[in-house]
């Protein structure tokens, strides 16, 4: 991944006293909270606390799962989309593997053909996911990247209802072009934005859900991770759109690049077929 070689700048939040958003229950804290370890490249996060600062609960891990092994032939596609519909599936699990090489652009080809056209939510493992997951069992920092088009809100639901199961923090980040950051504007430019995404998305959660509403500015695949690593993210989830827009274009999109990339899941959806 490309670093950038920008300086890094004080980053510049919102926090001011009294409710922000009475109807969704969220509030605003002074001071904000800033993550242990900042980005190192340029940013400009605008932040939003609720009220509730509750650690985590972790869900109690399934002793016995029941399971169906299902075996078909063909093309990998759509037969996991065939099985997906008629077992009624509810979550696709997809694993990448391959670090380096033709063989990792073809398992996250692949994997990115299947998340952008099975019609259930999609979690995929990367590559590099750290070894932490191997005992983790609840979630406690969610990460959510959006360009607020309507397609990247299609997971949003999802994230807002594992968020109030484990009392999980969400972080919603919208990353502008680099070059914005250079506006001495910035900070006025942005704020309709961030009021935006609160407008947007806090009626959907929880009120005892922690929120952040965070502006970066960047290459939004590089910030997504940079942001995910940094916050110790327990989860990424991305809207996406269908393979059917954009078939020319696997392994050049975000989504593909932060699938690759995370040293967490990440959860995909897309509205209907």
């Amino acid at each position: 991944m490309k670093k950038q070689t920008a300086p890094a700048t004080n980053p510049i939040r919102s926090a001011g006293k009294g409710f922000t958003n009475p109807e969704a229950g969220v509030m605003a804290t002074n001071p904000a909270t800033a993550p242990e370890i900042p980005p190192n490249t340029l940013g400009f996060p605008l932040r939003i606390h609720s009220t509730s600062s509750q650690p985590s609960t972790a869900a109690a891990v399934a002793k016995c799962v029941a399971t169906n092994a299902l075996v078909a032939s063909g093309d990998a596609g759509t037969e996991l989309k065939r099985m997906v519909r008629e077992n009624h599936i509810d979550l696709a699990i997809l694993s990448t593997h391959g670090r380096t090489g033709l063989k990792h652009l073809m398992m996250g080809s692949v994997a990115e053909e299947l998340f952008r056209n099975l019609p259930c939510p999609v979690l995929t493992v990367g590559p590099h996911l750290a070894p932490r997951f191997q005992t983790l069992t609840g979630l406690k920092e969610i990460l959510f990247p959006t360009d607020m088009s309507e397609e990247s809100k299609a997971v949003f639901p999802y994230l807002a209802s594992l968020a109030a199961e484990y009392q999980a923090h969400i972080t919603v980040l919208h990353v502008l072009p680099l070059q914005t950051a250079a506006n001495p504007e910035a900070k006025k430019l942005a704020e309709p934005l961030q009021k935006q995404m609160e407008h947007t998305f806090a009626p959907t959660l929880s009120p005892r859900t922690p929120v952040s509403y965070v502006i970066d500015f960047g290459n939004p695949a590089e910030r997504t991770l940079t942001h995910a690593l940094t916050s110790s993210a327990d989860l990424i989830g991305m809207g996406v759109r269908q393979a059917g827009e954009i078939t020319t274009h696997f392994r050049t999109t975000a989504a593909y690049k932060v699938v690759i990339g995370a040293y967490c899941p990440v959860l995909t959806a897309h509205y209907g077929d």
